[in-house]
């Protein structure tokens, strides 16, 4: 069986060193990483990748062009995408493909003049999985964390936050439910291989993840002993997912010193059905006046809602059915509903939140073409203060067969 997916960011770095390294995650904003270990995901399935493109938002200073080019195992790949000196816009290598075996680390390097200012927006590759529909959820984590004997939450997919704190690189909360950002899921499949990069670690004692499904520990776990590095997975368990449950990790302390580094917290997910349910977005918003409008991309990612539309627009690399946009709201003193938008026009689906909670349109889905420029739009109807996280459900056919895109969690801060 042949599957068609996409793996899908919106980094938003703000590439200013003349080589950069960024990982296919949601990250606050900040710049590349110097380090390209800290910036590999490790991919658990076997395929071809192709299509590699990129929204390119902003690009001052550039006396030199910047340059993207797929890098696995720390060698450049077949793909790469030139962007002309200080110029904006959609850009596809539509001619190149790389072969990815199981086990393959991946991320993208960005060279530029330094001291130059590069964003990108809705990067994304297409992948084409061997014998089976399966893709790597990632959630972006960093900083150290040095509290012992201690149980946190974090979100699958996406970059961690907590409630009431800084939206992006903020917090690591003591107790689940609204005060994160949960997959709340719409289809069935099977959770295997979570893992996590671990860049530095001085704990005297180990350090557990565990799958949380609806409130209890899951089958996926592993343990991180003291003063190891390097990508830590579970190759042995797996968890059998359905629709509507409520999925996040939890990470567990040691006694006695800790002190840890985490680049990426990952899962893989295979979806029965060939159906795959998504984060789209998420991200924190905060409106002194109504009818305001802001525009976010569909891949998840560091980048505020922007008030240009193109700015976040992805260039749709396959054709798919879009459906269930619903609203994960942490925390709400206000209303604001959410778009669907296709060709910068509003699609179907429309959600509005006045609550916390999980707000669905069950009702309405978009057909979407090769080529559509997509995104999601937020407007106020009052002052609003809220903290939220948007998903959707998107379904592929290759061949007749139904493939999975994949849209993971996006943490935009204003």
């Amino acid at each position: 069986m042949v599957v068609a997916a996409i793996i899908g960011c919106s980094p938003n770095q703000d590439c200013r060193d003349a080589t950069d390294y960024v990982g296919f995650y949601a990250d606050n904003g900040g710049s590349g990483d110097n380090s390209e270990a800290n910036a590999q995901s490790k991919m658990d399935i076997a395929g071809t990748a192709e299509m590699f493109q990129v929204n390119v938002a902003v690009h001052t200073g550039d006396a030199a062009g910047n340059v993207l080019t797929l890098r696995k195992n720390t060698a450049d790949g077949n793909q790469t995408i030139s962007v002309p000196s200080n110029t904006t816009g959609q850009y596809r290598d539509s001619t190149h493909t790389d072969s990815i075996a199981q086990g393959d680390l991946l991320c993208y390097k960005t060279t530029q003049s330094f001291l130059a200012h590069v964003s990108h927006k809705s990067l994304s590759l297409k992948f084409t999985g061997t014998s089976s529909a399966a893709i790597l959820m990632t959630t972006r984590l960093s900083g150290t964390f040095s509290t012992a004997s201690t149980s946190v939450y974090l979100p699958i997919g996406g970059a961690r936050r907590g409630q009431n704190s800084p939206i992006g690189e903020g917090g690591f909360p003591t107790s689940e439910g609204r005060t994160i950002p949960q997959w709340t899921t719409r289809c069935g499949g099977t959770i295997t291989r979570m893992g996590a990069r671990v860049s530095a670690n001085t704990s005297t004692n180990s350090i557990t993840h565990v799958l949380r499904k609806n409130g209890g520990d899951g089958n996926n776990t592993f343990t991180i002993s003291g003063s190891t590095t390097g990508y830590i997975e579970d190759t042995t368990h797996s968890d059998t997912i359905t629709s509507g449950d409520v999925l996040n990790d939890k990470m567990t302390t040691g006694a006695s010193t800790v002190s840890i580094a985490q680049q990426l917290l990952a899962v893989t997910f295979s979806p029965s059905g060939g159906i795959f349910d998504t984060f789209a977005g998420a991200g924190g918003l905060v409106q002194t006046s109504s009818g305001v409008t802001r525009y976010y991309s569909p891949w998840f990612g560091g980048n505020s809602p922007e008030a240009t539309e193109a700015n976040v627009q992805w260039k749709a690399a396959l054709s798919f059915t879009w459906s269930n946009l619903r609203v994960d709201c942490t925390w709400n003193s206000g209303s604001v509903t959410h778009h669907s938008r296709i060709g910068g026009s509003d699609g179907s689906q429309t959600v509005t939140i006045g609550s916390s909670g999980v707000t669905e349109d069950t009702t309405h889905s978009d057909t979407v073409v090769a080529d559509d420029l997509v995104n999601l739009d937020w407007v106020t109807s009052t002052t609003n203060m809220t903290m939220y996280a948007a998903m959707t459900k998107m379904a592929v056919s290759n061949s007749g067969t139904p493939g999975v895109p994949h849209t993971p969690l996006a943490v935009m801060g204003l």
